[in-house]
């Protein structure tokens, strides 16, 4: 599946959404293509995904930030997905911390400053 918002690799099991400045714009555009982006990760049930926020901040109010963290974060971890990655124009690489933040035991979330390094961390082996 390719287009402009999302990219599924069935082979490594990486789902890209491309979030385009538009789409959060207002707290409606925001809800709704979060809950569109939802909807397509529940058909392609992907162990990695990525987002990208086209070189822009993402940033949320604390309503939406709550939004997230008690449901789309929940719905993320119920659907298989165990490591997520944010690219965001906010930090530079260097002030990245290599370390995941652990939302749910099941999911590791960390943040980017390049499309690269996130893909390289979300398929890099695990070690048990």
């Amino acid at each position: 599946m390719k287009n402009v918002l999302y990219d599924f690799d069935p082979k490594t099991s990486l789902f890209e959404h491309h979030f385009p400045k538009e789409s959060i714009s207002n707290e409606i555009s925001y809800i709704l293509s979060v809950s569109e982006m939802l909807e397509v990760l529940e058909y392609k049930h992907p162990k990695f995904f990525l987002i990208e926020t086209d070189g822009y901040d993402l940033t949320t109010t604390t309503k939406l930030s709550a939004w997230i963290t008690n449901h789309v974060l929940p719905q993320i971890a119920r659907l298989g997905i165990r490591k997520m990655a944010i690219v965001t124009a906010s930090m530079s690489e260097i002030s990245m911390s290599a370390k995941p933040i652990h939302i749910f035991p099941w999911l590791k979330v960390a943040s980017f400053a390049s499309t690269e390094s996130a893909r390289k961390w979300l398929l890099e082996s695990e070690i048990s």
